[in-house]
């Protein structure tokens, strides 16, 4: 029984991950300093938020399925956060 619970546990574990890179359906781009945040027909964006190393952030509020943010920032990397009403996506990227 113990060893069914734990292959319970890791197929909810992988399908959470899967969810979150595959079906997500959030792709993010950059160009320059600008970030490209792009969303498949089903997800509708509602916020991405740029925080830097030290940990401060800006939060821009979005809407539809794209949206291209022109930062102004210094180049480093930089932790995105997109929240959109049916998925999410975290990821770290290097701005020029």
């Amino acid at each position: 029984d113990d060893d069914d619970i734990e292959n319970g546990d890791d197929n909810v574990s992988t399908e959470v991950e899967d969810g979150q890179s595959s079906a997500a359906g959030i792709d993010i781009f950059t160009q320059g300093n600008s970030v490209v945040v792009s969303a498949s027909s089903d997800v509708e964006l509602m916020q991405v938020i740029v925080s830097d190393v030290s940990g401060r952030h800006q939060v821009y509020n979005v809407s539809g399925q794209y949206v291209q943010l022109n930062l102004p920032v210094a180049t480093g990397v930089y932790t995105i956060s997109v929240i959109g009403d049916k998925a999410n996506r975290v990821e770290k990227i290097r701005l020029n």
